[in-house]
């Protein structure tokens, strides 16, 4: 009980100090910021938490984002369907393992934004990023999208 009171802590923390700045001007209509992304997956993280605090098992990518949305969460156009939504140029998908107790997502970057990272959570609330292999060793995070593969 006590390590899930201090994750979803952590999760309310990192989803306040998450700040959505101005890049997203700068970025073509239709891509998803760096910030934008980590709030996305900072607010699927902290849904799930509060999902199994509620003693829920934790819930389906459908019901987390009736969730935020109630909420008043700005995920600007989502089409969900079977598991996965296309939010902006990335694809965001949640799976909750068969007994309820555990969760992944990910959130895929499509099309013209291949080489920008990806982002990795579970039930832990641990957040991490991976680049596609051949693509240019830049930042983390590029918005420019200017990091082909070679």
């Amino acid at each position: 009980m006590r390590a899930r009171m201090v994750l979803l802590i952590a999760c309310c923390l990192g989803a306040a100090l998450g700040v959505r700045s101005s890049e997203s001007a700068q970025l073509a209509p239709g891509r998803l910021s760096q910030s934008e992304a980590l709030g996305i997956v900072r607010e699927v993280n902290t849904a799930e938490v509060e999902f199994s605090l509620k003693n829920q098992p934790f819930a389906a990518l459908e019901d987390v984002l009736s969730r935020l949305q109630g909420q008043g969460a700005d995920l600007g156009a989502v089409s969900a369907e079977r598991g996965s939504a296309r939010i902006k140029d990335h694809l965001l998908s949640v799976v909750v393992s068969g007994d309820g107790r555990h969760y992944r997502l990910e959130l895929i970057p499509l099309e013209g934004a291949r080489c920008a990272p990806a982002l990795f959570s579970n039930d832990t609330g641990v957040i991490y990023t991976a680049r596609p292999l051949g693509c240019a060793q830049t930042a983390i995070w590029d918005d420019t999208r200017s990091a082909q593969p070679k």
